[in-house]
């Protein structure tokens, strides 16, 4: 397994998801970006990458991502908590929060497990809001091939 195998898979799900249906595919973004003008928005960057452990011929390895998703609502009352016709902030984290969970595996066959670590929220570009989860993908890897 290779950390792009896993990142394509991230963006696929998000793409795919009928939660996220409210965000453009060509609005989901591999790798940060400068002056987005089209909300709501995802950009998954990778972070990190380590070993957790050796066996034989593989290695137990954590892939590290931010997904990060912005929204632009000038309505204040729904920038955090939309409605059916706005998507807040909460609800867009909430809906990324589904695509990933809904497979564990991100489909793929040595990716063993993927856990939602923790969000950070942001606000100092107003009306636009910000928030990046961090999201951990446990996944073997061949020591040799690096497959």
């Amino acid at each position: 397994m290779t950390p792009s195998s896993i990142i394509s898979a991230v963006q696929d799900a998000i793409q795919n998801s009928a939660s996220l249906s409210y965000v453009a595919d060509d609005s989901v973004y591999l790798g940060v970006r400068e002056n987005i003008t089209i909300f709501p928005c995802v950009i998954i960057e990778p972070v990190g990458d380590r070993l957790l452990e050796e066996t034989f011929a593989y290695e137990e390895r954590v892939l590290s991502i931010n997904i990060t998703g912005y929204a632009q609502v000038h309505d204040k009352d729904l920038q955090l908590i939309g409605n059916a016709a706005i998507k807040g902030v909460l609800d867009i984290e909430n809906d990324i929060r589904k695509a990933i969970s809904s497979d564990i595996t991100l489909g793929l066959s040595d990716v063993y497990d993927t856990r939602l670590v923790s969000t950070v929220h942001d606000f100092s570009q107003y009306p636009i809001r910000g928030f990046a989860i961090n999201v951990e993908c446990h996944y073997r890897q061949d020591r040799v091939t690096r497959t």
